[in-house]
């Protein structure tokens, strides 16, 4: 389904184009191109919605690194580092992950 929204997104800015290149009234370049444009934002909602949470999954080299800094007593850098490592994880889940490490 994402990808169909994404490919008639497409076909309508195509359209758009060849409209504006056939000197067509602009008022229906403007209504293909928010086709074009609410065809897009489904694709991107689809996507959204199939991405589930990412798992926090630390190898033990990660794990080595975060107990480093938290015997260093720098355990908001320890926090910082595993949003470096997993991008989309929440304040709460770095933190969690940090905490729960020996």
């Amino acid at each position: 389904m994402r990808n169909l929204s994404f490919a008639v997104a497409a076909l309508f800015t195509i359209a758009a184009i060849v409209l504006r290149w056939t000197a067509q009234p602009l008022w229906q370049v403007w209504i293909v191109l928010i086709v074009a444009a609410a065809f897009l934002i489904l694709g991107f909602v689809k996507t959204a919605q199939e991405r589930g949470p990412e798992e926090i999954v630390l190898t033990e080299e990660q794990k080595d690194t975060l107990r480093t800094l938290k015997s260093e007593g720098n355990e908001s850098g320890a926090i910082r580092q595993v949003h470096l490592w997993f991008r989309y994880a929440s304040a709460e889940d770095a933190q969690r992950v940090v905490k729960e490490l020996d």
